[in-house]
């Protein structure tokens, strides 16, 4: 199988670059992704996104999401991949993520690339990249030339949805943990007020 560097397959940005706290403005039309954002699942509500105000002289424009982008937090001693799913209007994120956008899905699935980020062998990879003590971080020159492994689109495919399995397996045994834990609350009570 071969590999490829990431800038080879992705251009990979900054995000936008807020200088200070980022003030909120519920009349804004624009929303930032934050690290406080994503759930454990890799998960985010697009309606709970903060709004803010577009400083003077910024140009959002370059920096906005699209569908299939990948986000990856670069300011953790844990970084992980999220992958947009859906069209956002007006949604950029912090400067703690990187964003990587497929160049062409003839070579790379942005599922697949996504899932690859956040599995082990690429996840070792880039623990070697972090840098800084105090708050680890990944240059984004050295994201640029992480090797990413490139089976053919259809074993891409393939493996994606097998992730994609696993994944929903594993939210089937939480909600059935949860309903569990649900019915041995209802019975003890049940037996507590008899």
């Amino acid at each position: 199988m071969q590999e490829r560097p990431l800038e080879s397959i992705a251009d990979v940005q900054t995000g936008f670059p807020f200088r200070g706290k980022i003030e909120s403005d519920p009349e804004s039309n624009y929303r930032v992704i934050q690290g406080k954002d994503i759930q454990p699942d890799l998960s985010y509500d697009p309606k709970k996104l903060t709004r803010f105000n577009v400083p003077p002289r910024a140009r959002p424009e370059g920096k906005l999401l699209q569908k299939d982008d990948i986000i990856v937090m670069t300011r953790t001693d844990s970084p992980y991949a999220v992958r947009i799913t859906e069209a956002l209007p007006h949604i950029v994120v912090q400067n703690s993520f990187n964003t990587i956008r497929i160049k062409s899905t003839e070579s790379v699935l942005p599922g697949y690339l996504a899932m690859m980020l956040n599995q082990g062998l690429l996840r070792a990879r880039i623990a070697t990249l972090l840098k800084g003590s105090n708050i680890p971080y990944i240059r984004i020159e050295d994201l640029r030339n992480l090797s990413i492994p490139l089976p053919s689109i259809e074993r891409q495919q393939q493996l994606t949805e097998l992730e994609a399995a696993f994944r929903h397996e594993q939210n089937l045994h939480r909600q059935l943990e949860t309903e569990r834990q649900a019915l041995l609350d209802a019975l003890i009570l049940e037996q507590i007020s008899h």
